[in-house]
């Protein structure tokens, strides 16, 4: 880069350090955010056990969906696409699924797959 360059260079860098302060400080107070909006959502409610029921739900219909796209749609996909039995597939993967599962990490299951 020549002389003329220079200058340029450094005021883009001076402002990559700006806004990466900018970022930064930001990072660290989004949680401190984050907890005063919920806080007031709570309380905002009127019947926590209303509140608490309508959450129950939702978290059975989000499991009951989970489910059927795992243990219907998926191996339905796979049949069709493969004419191989989905299960022995899927049984292949239990052992690195159960890894996944105990550790809560993919990545402790890299050495089994």
């Amino acid at each position: 880069m020549k002389e003329e360059g220079r200058a340029v260079g450094e005021f883009f860098n001076c402002l990559n350090e700006a806004i990466m302060r900018l970022v930064s400080v930001i990072t660290w107070y989004a949680p401190v955010g984050i907890l005063f909006l919920i806080a007031g959502k709570i309380v905002e409610m009127e019947d926590m056990s209303v509140v608490g029921g309508q959450l129950g739900m939702y978290t059975i219909t989000v499991i009951v969906g989970l489910m059927i796209h795992a243990l219907v749609v998926l191996p339905t996909l796979y049949f069709i696409i493969t004419r191989k039995n989905p299960f022995v597939f899927i049984g292949g993967m239990v052992q690195a699924l159960v890894t996944a599962l105990g550790t809560s990490s993919s990545s402790a299951t890299l050495p089994i797959t």
